[in-house]
């Protein structure tokens, strides 16, 4: 973006500072997206697991997060598997914290 959007909200064109951060966060997801399937590849994941793993835990939230930064609707199409996805995992969690 320009430097004219980070001037204050009253001295700027909301519209194109707009349109370039969604644009720009809609970029960003591609490339999280994209790490994501580099690493998915058989021959990656097998042999540098460590690399498969640490990239799917970072980048796919950030994915996530830019995608919905990118389109606000999107967390319409999210929200259901998050929320099996805590469903099914909160209780294993506070099992195992208990247990200690």
């Amino acid at each position: 973006p320009t430097l004219s959007c980070w001037k204050s909200s009253h001295d700027r064109d909301d519209g194109e500072c707009h349109t370039v951060l969604q644009n720009g966060a809609g970029l960003l997801a591609v490339a999280f997206l994209s790490a994501v399937l580099a690493t998915s590849v058989n021959s990656v994941r097998r042999r540098r697991f460590g690399l498969f793993y640490a990239c799917h835990v970072t980048c796919g939230p950030l994915a996530l997060f830019f995608i919905v930064t990118h389109y606000s609707k999107a967390v319409l199409y999210l929200s259901p598997s998050l929320l099996y996805y805590l469903a099914s995992s909160v209780p294993t969690m506070v099992r195992g914290w208990r247990m200690r």
